[in-house]
């Protein structure tokens, strides 16, 4: 996602899990394949936000870095900044998925599923956000309505869990995800 385009500065960020080195989350801050460590992405992220603090796209990439490294408080910081700057922004659902995941952090499933279904709602129903919902749902002991919101999702549940423990997510947050497949491959 393109975050920041001025005078030749350019930030475009995506996040791996380093294949050689576990659970190491790096990110793409630059979008050329240069992956640097989740400090470099910081890093980056406050150089465009001291030249342009008013950046929603900032915000919105700021707060998907800090949820997906584990420190929530940041990343929600973040995420009420960018919906401030700009509520009905594409990007709207990385704060409603950083939202989610603090409340999986904290046991409040129920509200990460509210969250999940906030971005669900957002990205018009985009598969990891579906997965995601159907998850919550499942923790919230709601396993049969989180396997029929799957249903529809290409590949296996199993496969989804696997992308999401190559995404660089927190562990703890993909353990919790993967209790909740498990809840709904259980459910009849």
């Amino acid at each position: 996602m393109q975050v920041f385009g001025f005078h030749s500065v350019s930030l475009d960020f995506r996040t791996r899990q380093q294949p050689t080195s576990g659970r190491v989350l790096t990110v793409d801050a630059q979008g050329l394949g240069d992956y640097c460590s989740v400090q470099g992405a910081i890093d980056a992220i406050r150089n465009a936000l001291t030249i342009n603090p008013s950046s929603a796209m900032a915000h919105y990439c700021a707060t998907h870095i800090y949820a997906f490294s584990g420190d929530y408080a940041h990343a929600a910081e973040h995420a009420d900044r960018a919906l401030r700057l700009s509520p009905f922004d594409p990007l709207a659902f990385e704060s409603y998925n950083s939202y989610a995941v603090a409340a999986l952090h904290e046991g409040r499933n129920e509200e990460a599923e509210a969250w999940c279904a906030k971005a669900v709602q957002a990205t018009g129903g985009v598969w990891h956000s579906v997965f995601a919902q159907a998850a919550c749902l499942a923790l919230c002991g709601r396993a049969n309505e989180g396997r029929a919101l799957a249903r529809d999702l290409p590949g296996t549940l199993g496969d989804w869990l696997a992308m999401y423990g190559r995404t660089g997510l927190n562990r703890e947050i993909v353990d919790l995800v993967a209790e909740g497949v498990r809840r709904m491959q259980a459910a009849s």
